[in-house]
């Protein structure tokens, strides 16, 4: 809880806390114990979290409003830009699935390539959806390389 809205935005508040966490400082900073750490709140009270215009609060907190309503707003953006592409890694995989299942495998390979390629970029690369792509990329290219040998190819699931 703030103690004086009247000087910090709570919302700021908790995007410089962020901040702090993602560079760090508090993995840095606290007492650790077995299986858990902890930040005490006294050391929590010394942590100097920056404003703008500190000597003009109110001039402080319409900064502070619009920095995180843009914040806000880019943060949304990113959110449909990643879930935009994440139906277009969708759609290519589903293309290459159907080449795959009619046997098209070099026509397949490159959708799949590029449905694991933007997958990586939006969601990151340990993530489930990477996962199973990856698996379908294995197929095209164990199944592909199979019947370019000239050998039967195994009928795909």
């Amino acid at each position: 809880r703030v103690r004086d809205p009247n000087q910090i935005d709570p919302r700021w508040l908790a995007l410089a806390l962020r901040n702090l966490r993602d560079q760090g400082f508090f993995g840095s900073h606290c007492n650790k114990w077995i299986g858990q750490a902890g930040f005490s709140v006294s050391e929590l009270a010394k942590v100097d979290i920056p404003i703008p215009y500190p000597n003009a609060p109110a001039r402080s907190l319409e900064t502070q409003r619009r920095i995180v309503a843009r914040i806000e707003a880019l943060f949304a953006e990113l959110r449909e830009a990643r879930r935009l592409i994440v139906q277009q890694v969708r759609d290519l995989d589903g293309q290459a699935s159907v080449r795959f299942h009619q046997g098209r495998y070099s026509e397949a390979l490159p959708l799949s390539q590029r449905a694991v390629s933007l997958s990586e970029q939006a969601v990151g690369a340990d993530n489930p959806l990477v996962a199973a792509l990856l698996a379908n990329l294995a197929a095209v290219y164990s199944v592909g390389s199979h019947a370019a040998e000239g050998g039967q190819a195994p009928r795909p699931n």
